[in-house]
């Protein structure tokens, strides 16, 4: 599947937004309004205590733009109508890594054994789809 011009903006202004919401909302959680408001939203979370101050820490030192951007995934699904919809967030975990080499072997076995499927991929498809 190729995604036209339109379909591949409206999922790149669906992606900056996402991304500005979960920036916002991070900035709310990590922010104490009234004393012990973040420790009691981490301990909800059923969070170890142990880790707080180094999670606080984490994002008191973040230039938000910057670091989470490194390692963040939105997957999402495009509507038959062209909606973008968030299925979920992948950020900060060290498996993205392990992800890449998911997906290129994901690739190489589609290519070698589901060619002739009712679904093949493009003769010119790659990992990147440049």
């Amino acid at each position: 599947m190729q995604f036209t011009n339109a379909k591949e903006s409206a999922i790149a202004t669906a992606t900056e937004a996402l991304t500005a919401m979960c920036i916002e909302f991070l900035d709310w959680f990590f922010t104490d309004h009234e004393s012990g408001e973040v420790d009691l939203r981490l301990a909800r979370l059923k969070i170890s205590q142990a880790y707080w101050q180094a999670l606080k820490y984490s994002w008191e030192r973040t230039e938000p733009m910057e670091d989470l951007s490194l390692c963040n995934r939105f997957d999402l699904a495009l509507t038959a109508t062209g909606e973008v919809k968030l299925l979920e967030i992948n950020a900060e975990t060290p498996l993205l890594g392990a992800e890449t080499v998911y997906q290129w072997n994901w690739y190489v076995d589609y290519r070698q054994n589901h060619q002739q499927s009712k679904y093949p991929l493009p003769s010119d498809a790659e990992q990147f789809n440049e």
